[in-house]
């Protein structure tokens, strides 16, 4: 592959013929910064957008100043090619001598360490050097921004769920814990440590308890009344547990 000194390419409008775009090969860009651009395998990239690639001015946007015809893209030894209609703003642009250089604006692979150029975006008529340096960190930029904006958006949407998910596991461990305290498998001076722990151990909390109770013969109703007796020695050691029994 040729090596490149720069991206800047000189305006050679002609009509009806090809002008170039972009080089290829290693290239180099004003601010020392390389790129290795493939020429076909940027066009059928490019291609498979199935898009028009614009002309504006200093990459700004608004109004084209013309349209490169997706169909028409070709590489030749010293870059890509592609046929150039100019609307209005764009004849008097040209014209007039308002700009001398055409700039591609290009999609990096940022996953990649060989600074690897994967398509062009637009094309900006400019007068600066400037391709690899500002207008294309501009139109990185922007895809920065908005990256940026919708990772933001979404860290705050799973924020929101995380949130919402451990409301609605508070709300279950405490209607589970209120169903055992109801059906006599749970103390209820042991709500507050029940509550402190996570859905295993609350599990094997609750049947260590429910088994506990039903071995010292004592199942509380919702009313707190016991339903079998207890002999003393059962009292006694439900005394030492903390269990209040109804003499």
């Amino acid at each position: 592959m040729n090596k490149q000194t720069f991206l800047l390419v000189e305006m050679n409008f002609k009509e009806k013929e090809k002008i170039k775009i972009c080089p290829v090969g290693d290239v180099t860009g004003y601010d020392g910064r390389t790129y290795r651009i493939d020429g076909n395998s940027v066009v059928a990239r490019t291609k498979e957008a199935g898009i028009d690639i614009v002309l504006e001015e200093e990459h700004y946007g608004g109004k084209a100043s013309g349209w490169f015809d997706i169909k028409t893209f070709e590489v030749r030894k010293d870059g890509i090619y592609a046929t150039l209609t100019l609307t209005n703003v764009g004849k008097e642009q040209v014209e007039n001598n308002h700009y001398r250089y055409i700039s591609p604006a290009l999609v990096m692979d940022r996953n990649s360490d060989n600074r690897e150029v994967l398509m062009i975006d637009s094309v900006g008529l400019v007068n600066k050097p400037n391709l690899l340096n500002k207008s294309l960190n501009k139109k990185e930029s922007k895809r920065m921004d908005k990256k940026t904006d919708r990772e933001i958006s979404l860290k705050k949407e799973i924020q929101i769920l995380k949130e919402n998910n451990d409301k609605l596991l508070a709300d279950i461990k405490k209607q589970k814990i209120e169903t055992a305290i109801k059906a006599g498998e749970l103390q209820p001076n042991k709500r507050e440590f029940a509550f402190s722990l996570d859905e295993k151990m609350l599990n094997d909390f609750l049947e260590l308890n429910k088994k506990d109770l039903k071995h010292l013969g004592k199942e509380t109703r919702q009313d707190g009344k016991k339903q079998d007796e207890l002999s003393s020695a059962e009292i006694e050691v439900n005394r030492q547990l903390g269990i209040e029994v109804e003499k």
